[in-house]
């Protein structure tokens, strides 16, 4: 058993539920990129090659699981751009560039749950969604003569 399977295996044991082969390749292999969100149908594509018996449903019946148990946080872009992220008890901003259309990932350093508590009420969860261009596409956009600004 290889380190993200062991650990795939001891989270799900974490969270009470059974480690199944098909729940341990599937967090698996989120864990392979633990800063990458990905799409449902890349995931199934990674865990087809090794796993050819999986079916759709039982990756998407597994990422609900997931999610209901605060392994995975499923972000959606609008309906047809849902990505599954590892989650890890962090914030982030979810970043979304409207040229190249990539999803980034960010911390968010201006912000931290002091406790896990804002104003009085206790934050389990949270997505904040950001829109714009990414330093990529400034960077081919202003011929390479961007210059980072902080805010």
């Amino acid at each position: 058993m290889n380190k993200n399977q062991k650990m795939a295996r001891d989270t799900l044991f974490s969270k009470g539920i059974n480690p199944s082969y098909y729940r341990i390749v599937i967090l698996e292999n989120i864990l392979k990129n633990p800063r990458k969100c990905l799409k449902a149908n890349e995931l199934y594509s990674s865990i087809h090659k090794n796993a050819p018996t999986i079916s759709k449903a039982t990756l998407y019946n597994n990422l609900l699981l997931f999610e209901e148990n605060a392994i995975v946080d499923k972000i959606s872009f609008g309906q047809d751009d849902v990505r599954y992220c590892l989650n890890d008890g962090k914030f982030y901003i979810y970043f979304r560039c409207k040229q190249c259309q990539k999803m980034y990932r960010l911390e968010s350093s201006w912000f931290s749950a002091d406790g896990g508590m804002i104003d009085g009420n206790r934050i389990e969860r949270m997505h904040i969604m950001a829109y714009g261009v990414c330093k990529k596409c400034l960077q081919s956009e202003l011929g390479g003569r961007y210059e980072k600004v902080q805010v």
